[in-house]
């Protein structure tokens, strides 16, 4: 896969997810005062987080170690064996210094990523009463913003490695990078953030985007 295609096809459908869910923002305030809120738009989100990691960590296993794989456990076998540091991926909310480890409980034999089962809950039969985590409710219930947030992070950290795959680098950032979310773990501690775009007209009269210039949080 080349950059341009990651782009196109992963990292700016992506961004329009993030751009969906910080419109929210205007009517449900982010804080953690605010996680257990839900609402159709969320679940709305939830389902299209949903369908976008199945697509993307189908992918990522493959760049790991190419094969025919169909499920989260088969998805999860690979992880465990090629790149378990994936499931101790961290990432920072910015601005709110609230760290999230959204792939937490991958590689357990039950596969315990909470969200994960709420999306397929919701995705199945959002009005049937289901238990999980220890709550006792219907399944659209689930749809808040706590879980869209981490069910996003979990797949910009798929994306991330998506694009350190490409690059065979994690030394940069997709251009422009998320505005919610910033990898904190050991491996990217030498990835230079690339949160604002530069466009300029070359001699040719092309326009060319340079990532030279970086903005640090």
């Amino acid at each position: 896969m080349t950059e341009q295609e990651f782009y196109k096809l992963y990292w700016n459908p992506y961004k329009q997810i993030e751009d969906e869910f910080i419109e929210t923002f205007k009517y449900v305030d982010f804080s953690e005062n605010n996680y257990n809120v839900y609402s159709s738009k969320f679940l709305k989100l939830i389902l299209q987080i949903g369908s976008e990691i199945d697509i993307c960590l189908k992918l990522y296993v493959n760049m790991l170690h190419s094969g025919s794989y169909n499920n989260i456990n088969e998805y999860r076998n690979i992880i465990e064996e090629y790149d378990n540091e994936l499931v101790e991926e961290k990432v920072l909310i910015k601005n709110f210094e609230v760290n999230l480890q959204p792939w937490l409980g991958l590689t357990n034999e039950n596969n315990d990523v909470i969200w994960w089962k709420i999306y397929n809950s919701i995705k199945h039969d959002r009005t049937k009463e289901v238990s999980i985590n220890g709550i006792n409710q219907k399944a659209y219930m689930f749809a808040t913003l706590y879980n869209v947030l981490i069910s996003l992070g979990g797949l910009y950290v798929v994306l991330m490695n998506i694009f350190s795959n490409v690059k065979n680098s994690r030394d940069d950032s997709p251009l422009p990078n998320s505005k919610i979310f910033k990898l904190i773990s050991d491996r990217w501690s030498n990835c230079r953030w690339y949160s604002i775009g530069y466009v300029s007209i070359g001699a040719d009269g092309y326009l060319y985007m340079d990532n030279t210039k970086e903005f640090w949080f």
